[in-house]
């Protein structure tokens, strides 16, 4: 390719990539079409192990099932370390003349409230580890941010024994896109969650910075007027 342009493949309803680590693919890709939202995260997983970004390019579509799994395969990609896409169903039919009319539709709302939390999360610096949850799947930094997505809501077992300190928890509907604190959560356990009802949600745990610093800077020394010398710390 005399552009560079990244490469990768294609699958047909599966997430089987059989390059591998191939030195000539730049990123996997990967189309599974299942209502099992677990099998989207663990595919994205299964595939990182090559230390490549990791695309789900085709699930369902909007339209295509009663359950909305294109907002939770979304979600279980993220929460994964991968990278999704978001489709309606009937802008990708071809030969329809009304797609303009599924331009502004309930899942193209979510996908705004997707990003617009994910654009607040320094998510570059998470990564994947399901083995701190009971239920559900994680993405965190640990000892800083936690997020735990639960598509089914329920209760959660989320392993904090290992860090120290407070963090500030909200509770965000990914299909209003509205966050509501829930005060702080302690670390140094096992820390049990329920989410508000059978919804999916998701869990924001943030370490708790403390309160500023307002100590005004003290001088130290001051030299001879002649150097004009002034340290501040």
């Amino acid at each position: 390719d005399p552009y560079k342009h990244p490469l990768t493949t294609h699958t047909t309803n599966t997430s089987a990539d059989d390059f591998g680590a191939d030195a000539w693919i730049d990123f996997h890709g990967q189309q599974k079409k299942t209502t099992s939202i677990s099998t989207y995260n663990a595919d994205i997983l299964r595939d990182r192990v090559h230390g490549k970004p990791v695309v789900q390019m085709e699930q369902y579509y909007e339209g295509q099932s009663a359950q909305p799994v294109y907002r939770q395969a979304v979600w279980a990609v993220l929460l994964g370390g991968g990278f999704a896409t978001y489709g309606h169903d009937f802008v990708s039919v071809h030969d329809r003349t009304d797609w303009q009319n599924y331009l502004d539709t309930t899942g193209a709302r979510e996908m705004r409230h997707l990003r617009t939390f994910w654009e607040a999360v320094a998510w570059r610096n998470m990564g994947p580890d399901n083995s701190l949850v009971t239920t559900g799947f994680l993405l965190n930094e640990p000892g800083k941010r936690y997020v735990v997505y639960l598509p089914s809501g329920g209760s959660v077992s989320l392993n904090l024994s290992s860090v120290t300190g407070t963090f500030a928890a909200e509770w965000f509907n990914p299909r209003t896109g509205l966050a509501t604190a829930i005060g702080t959560v302690t670390g140094g356990a096992a820390r049990a969650l329920t989410a508000p009802d059978t919804n999916d949600w998701v869990r924001h745990l943030t370490a708790d910075a403390g309160s500023p610093d307002t100590t005004p800077p003290t001088v130290t020394s001051v030299s001879a007027p002649s150097a004009t010398t002034v340290q501040v710390v």
